[in-house]
């Protein structure tokens, strides 16, 4: 069986990395691509200047964040719902 070296994420694991080791560099030395769904993004960038670990995972530009074009046309639909459309 061929070794991969992609991974899709969870909060937890970003969280108890960043907490022991202040980064999330481990990732990218084993794994060629870090997956990272859209919903725990946002987890754990909520309140981003309180939260624990918000600034180290957002400073960390080579998380491949999934769902981000839904993300933007999600905000756009949103908008134009409250807005334009009542």
């Amino acid at each position: 069986m061929p070794e991969s070296r992609e991974m899709v994420i969870n909060t937890g694991p970003v969280i108890t990395l960043i907490a022991a080791l202040g980064n999330l560099d481990a990732l990218k030395r084993l794994y060629s691509r870090v997956i990272v769904p859209f919903e725990v993004c946002r987890e754990i960038e909520i309140d981003n200047s309180t939260r624990f670990g918000a600034m180290e995972f957002s400073s960390t530009s080579w998380l491949e964040i999934l769902g981000e074009f839904w993300k933007f046309w999600g905000q756009t639909l949103l908008f134009y719902t409250l807005f334009i459309r009542s």
